[in-house]
């Protein structure tokens, strides 16, 4: 079993600094061997990582010494497996990497190590950090992160596997009024962070707006934007967390869902008032959770009217709008809250 722990780290000025600078050399790196990648498959050759990696370690910069090994090294092999995802049709073809954007560098486990309450990172030296280690087991690896203006390592930690007893079956269906309905009638409110923080991002993208581009102002700007953003995240991802764990412990350890396109809803007119609801639900990272903490998670096909199908006599209600919130079926006269009988008919429909 594999855990992420992600912890804040307080850098000095100078440690901030080297911190910036592997990130330039991570990037560096990857952009250096996706660009000579692109120049060999031009040319009719077949590159691979193991080629790309030999090669950089005969023409990489002196100037990458300066920061921990792995930064330079890691890249390439990420950029392997971008290729190996790409070429199996998982992921897109690579794309260079920007500055600001998703910048970070890799640490082995050997490389670093907890001392009481600071980590010991290569060429770099002792870092404070904001709470230690919740798990004991094996660390795998380092990823020193940067969010908005602050640094996080992300530890990977495989833990030894725990027997979990299959408990209740429990249907649960997604939504945007209610993030989640339960079959035994439980509902759970969806995080609303994007409408609190809705003005201090506009007085933020505003003052941004007014900035001239190049200035230290515009850039001082540019984190207050980015920083509200990441309150935003972390908001949605504590309620998450919350809403997901209350249902493993309390209610069923057997999660029944929909199969869920996102991305399709976004594009769908019927669905364009609910964007915003849309996004600050989070569909995909409930699922992602409910994978990572349930002992087994089913779903129904995403084209099953579940909100359609009576769950007591299985007629379909072809005329039920959006805004229908209950389920009033003429066939056998059930009336019934509308989520509730999707999440019952996802109960029953569900399949591993």
């Amino acid at each position: 079993m594999i855990r992420t722990h992600k912890i804040r780290l307080i850098p000095t000025v100078k440690q901030e600094i080297a911190f910036r600078k592997a990130c330039g050399v991570a990037r560096y790196s990857y952009n250096y061997n996706l660009a000579k990648w692109n120049e060999e498959y031009k040319k009719g050759n077949k590159p691979n990582m193991y080629s790309l990696k030999k090669l950089w370690n005969s023409e990489k910069p002196e100037w990458v010494y300066d920061s921990p090994k792995d930064a330079n090294i890691q890249p390439v092999i990420d950029l392997g497996k971008a290729f190996n995802n790409f070429f199996k049709g998982r992921t897109k073809h690579p794309t260079f990497h920007k500055k600001g954007i998703n910048d970070g560098f890799y640490i082995s486990n050997d490389k670093a190590k907890f001392k009481n309450n600071k980590i010991q990172l290569p060429k770099i030296g002792l870092v404070k950090i904001r709470e230690q280690l919740r798990f004991n087991g094996k660390i795998m690896s380092f990823t020193i992160k940067k969010e908005a203006n602050q640094w996080y390592v992300c530890v990977l930690i495989e833990l030894p596997d725990k027997q979990k007893k299959d408990t209740n079956k429990i249907g649960i269906d997604l939504g945007v009024k209610t993030l989640a309905t339960l079959d035994n009638g439980k509902k759970y409110n969806r995080s609303k962070s994007t409408e609190r923080n809705s003005k201090r991002l506009k007085v933020a993208q505003r003052n941004l707006s007014k900035k001239k581009k190049g200035s230290n102002n515009r850039n001082k700007a540019k984190m207050k934007v980015a920083r509200v953003h990441l309150d935003i995240r972390n908001q949605r991802k504590d309620l998450l967390h919350k809403v997901t764990s209350d249902i493993i412990k309390n209610h069923g350890n057997i999660i029944c869902l929909e199969d869920l396109s996102v991305n399709s809803m976004l594009e769908k007119k019927v669905y364009k008032s609910l964007k915003r609801g849309i996004v600050d639900a989070s569909f995909n990272k409930f699922r992602v959770l409910m994978e990572y903490k349930a002992n087994k998670v089913l779903y129904v096909d995403r084209y099953f009217p579940s909100s359609k199908l009576c769950c007591r006599c299985k007629t379909k209600k072809l005329d039920l709008k959006l805004s229908d919130r209950l389920y009033d079926c003429k066939n056998c006269g059930l009336l019934i809250d509308r989520d509730l009988n999707a999440s019952i008919n996802i109960k029953l429909n569900a399949v591993g």
